[in-house]
């Protein structure tokens, strides 16, 4: 399957897509020379380079073009990408618009939680980024700040027969979500600061253990995405 504006059309969520050089001055992404996707990217992620290397490569490496469109008065941002190694696949991620000035929702800000430095950074390029359909994130995606999740359940035991609880529900706070239910996030224990590494939650043990830097958890979670056959 070559790429044509038919492809891009059939596996792009439903919006007035367009060429970033048609873009308005309001559109963060418009420019006169966007003929280059890998120029483009590599100019927006040139403040997490180092520290996400792995995607910046992928994004450049996949991506065949890219076009923006305003949805519910947000611009959004989509990479058209080369996905596994098959000739002729493609699929669409989503970017939001760049905020240096990212909210959490008021279920985040009432349980006192606030951005880690890695998260704030990275919405300074997308606030929100991943697959996107009918106006919501799907999982995979770097949720926006205003839809953090917080844990609707105990996430951690004692390891002691009565598995007893030894955190509240709100001590997980997670910015991406996999297809069956386990979670990436910040935590913290005891009602103390998180730690500075990002964690799994894993949905069917409800333990919680070790991930990476943040920014490398979520360029691993992606690069898997794309890299899928």
């Amino acid at each position: 399957m070559s790429l044509t504006e038919d492809t891009i059309s059939a596996i792009a969520p439903s919006a007035p897509w367009i060429r970033l050089e048609a873009a308005t001055a309001s559109c963060p992404w418009a420019r006169a020379d966007a003929t280059e996707p890998a120029m483009v990217i590599r100019e927006s992620f040139a403040p997490l380079a180092s520290r996400a290397k792995s995607l910046v490569n992928e994004l450049e490496r996949r991506c065949a073009a890219l076009r923006t469109a305003e949805i519910d008065g947000r611009w959004r941002l989509l990479y058209v990408l080369r996905l596994g190694k098959k000739a002729g696949a493609f699929l669409a991620l989503v970017g939001g618009a760049p905020d240096a000035s990212p909210m959490l929702s008021g279920a985040a800000t009432a349980a006192t939680w606030g951005l880690h430095a890695d998260l704030r950074d990275f919405y300074a390029i997308h606030n929100g980024f991943g697959p996107f359909a009918d106006g919501k994130w799907g999982v995979e995606s770097v949720l926006p700040s205003d839809a953090l999740e917080l844990l609707p359940a105990i996430v951690g035991w004692q390891n002691d027969p009565a598995r007893t609880p030894i955190v509240d529900p709100s001590a997980f706070l997670a910015f991406m979500v996999d297809g069956v239910g386990h979670r990436r996030g910040h935590y913290r224990q005891h009602g103390g600061a998180p730690y500075t590494k990002a964690m799994d939650w894993d949905r069917e043990t409800r333990e919680v253990g070790t991930a990476g830097a943040t920014l490398a958890v979520i360029g691993r979670e992606l690069v898997r995405v794309l890299r899928a056959d």
